[in-house]
């Protein structure tokens, strides 16, 4: 019967039995550095291509909120202001608002303005008869993190419910404008303005959606236009 031969082989200094003829039996000390350092150039690619797609994930996820925020934001502001009258931008000056357009300037450069103030047409403060104002305005509060406020203005200011922020913490909002055109009436104390635009509102919003510390803002910029739903002709 074949049997292999085995011969005396050296390490550290000390005989010890092993290997085979056609081989050594074992790892060398510098074999196994090395594929410790191969292992762990490995890893770290691996560990680095890990945590750059949990980052990637974690700003798109919270890119989707903030747009999803936004988009609940837009949409209950478009629908009151749908069915409002008597769009005025700047601060709130009379009750009734007194319509005031705030338009692009020449070039697309200005113009506008950072609050809108507008008549609801439902009653909201229990007198059927008052004059219910609805204010939309962009509150930079110097804190790095903007937000878009409510106000609201009861029984003919009598009442006032104080500002609330619409956005989430997570909605950076850096700047806010109101294009306003065609607001005067057509009549105005029963003579012809010579305006017959339907009232339209323009809203443009930029801000930044926050994804944590290791990932920078992601800048966004939303816009929508709205028309007065209520007639200007008469």
């Amino acid at each position: 019967m074949f049997k292999p031969k085995f011969k005396k082989i050296k390490y550290f200094g000390r005989e010890q039995s092993g290997g085979q003829v056609n081989g050594q039996q074992g790892f060398l000390l510098t074999e196994l550095i090395v594929a410790v350092f191969i292992f762990s150039i490995v890893m770290t690619i691996s560990v680095g291509s890990l945590v750059v797609a949990l980052d990637a994930n974690k700003k798109a996820q919270s890119l989707k909120s903030v747009l999803n925020n936004l988009n609940v934001v837009l949409d209950t502001m478009t629908k009151a202001l749908a069915v409002g009258t008597l769009y005025q931008c700047g601060e709130l000056s009379s009750t009734p608002p007194t319509p005031t357009d705030c338009p692009i300037s020449p070039g697309g450069i200005g113009g506008g303005d950072s609050q809108i103030n507008f008549l609801f047409n439902e009653d909201l403060g229990g007198d059927d008869l008052s004059n219910d104002v609805i204010t939309y305005k962009f509150n930079d509060n110097g804190a790095g993190n903007g937000f878009i406020e409510r106000s609201l203005s009861l029984n003919g200011g009598a009442d006032t419910i104080l500002p609330v922020p619409m956005t989430a913490p997570e909605v950076d909002i850096t700047d806010m404008k109101f294009y306003v055109t065609g607001s005067t009436p057509v009549n105005v104390n029963g003579e012809p303005s010579g305006n017959y635009e339907q009232p339209k509102v323009l809203i443009v919003i930029k801000g930044n959606a926050l994804a944590g510390p290791r990932n920078a803002p992601t800048e966004f910029t939303v816009q929508t236009l709205v028309s007065q739903r209520v007639p200007d002709f008469e």
